[in-house]
């Protein structure tokens, strides 16, 4: 890529793997939480927010990505020197599913996305801690309009109760 003047190469995690339509199948086609992890575990879908609820009552909010090991010592919120390969992270060496920030079943009862930080998902207590996440250095730390309000509104709603409501 140029601009004025400039080139850049850009590496995505998406170019190495072409099977998150497989994995959305098994997604969908869990019928519990156990099965719908084991689809997760699949690490086919490079990056989304997933929210989970279902009908016994369990919900998790799932930072999912792929989240390649990268060498320590350089600033991957900017641009890279380009002149080495210890920038070159390897493709489909990314961090476990087990390893990826995740929110189950918070006492509160709810969990939220507006493509917010991680670390506000849910209410101020069952929140992540930043300071002690492995992967705290993939996640930016802002929030935003929406998430603000929708945390400050869920917070006054008190404890969210799904119900298995059939026709």
């Amino acid at each position: 890529m140029e601009k004025d003047g400039n080139y850049f190469a850009l590496r995505f995690p998406s170019a190495f793997d072409i099977r998150g339509a497989e994995q959305w199948y098994h997604m969908n086609k869990a019928s519990n939480f156990e099965e719908f992890q084991t689809a997760l575990k699949e690490m086919a879908l490079p990056g989304m927010n997933i929210i989970y609820a279902d009908k016994d009552n369990n919900i998790m909010y799932l930072d999912n990505g792929h989240f390649p090991r990268r060498a320590k010592g350089y600033d991957w919120w900017h641009v890279l020197p380009g002149d080495t390969s210890a920038t070159l992270w390897k493709a489909n060496d990314y961090y476990p599913y087990d390893t990826l920030l995740k929110v189950i079943n918070p006492k509160c009862g709810y969990v939220f996305n507006n493509n917010n930080t991680p670390f506000n998902c849910t209410a101020k207590e069952d929140n992540p801690d930043r300071n002690t996440h492995p992967l705290k250095d993939y996640y930016f730390a802002y929030d935003d309009n929406r998430s603000l309000r929708t945390s400050y509104l869920f917070a006054k709603s008190g404890k969210f109760l799904m119900m298995n409501l059939k026709p």
